[in-house]
């Protein structure tokens, strides 16, 4: 390679690498700030879904998707109850290890832990269960 080729050859590659860098920084920079959490829906949207899925992937006609609305909402219904269930089950577990874990802090460590178990519990909806 001649001089002019190999100074075009390193600019195309500064050129890429700060193009990697500019995208990556505006992909994390548009992530970073957003919540990872976001409430299940609610029974009547998972019966929505349902139906619409069925509708889609079966070929359901009209009759068919009004006797399929009861048995949707019958099931969501139950899987809310389930998450529900779940969730509080969860939520007495981490209360737990919080409180044993309490038992070897000191008090400044303590007062961090209920500041966390604070932010946590705004975080995902005050620790209260979806619905």
């Amino acid at each position: 390679m001649n001089p002019p080729n190999k100074r075009r050859a390193a600019l195309y590659l500064a050129a890429v690498f700060l193009a990697g860098v500019l995208a990556g920084g505006a992909g994390g920079y548009a992530l970073g700030g957003k919540s990872r959490y976001r409430p299940p829906p609610t029974s009547e949207q998972m019966a929505g879904f349902m139906v619409e899925r069925f509708t889609r992937e079966l070929g359901l006609d009209a009759d068919q998707r009004e006797k399929l609305w009861p048995i949707a909402r019958e099931t969501a219904s139950a899987m809310e109850s389930l998450h529900r269930a779940t969730h509080e089950k969860v939520i007495a577990v981490f209360k737990e290890t919080h409180r044993r874990v309490e038992t070897f802090l000191t008090p400044e460590q303590v007062s961090k832990l209920r500041a966390y178990e604070e932010r946590e519990a705004r975080k995902f909806g005050g620790g209260k269960p979806p619905g």
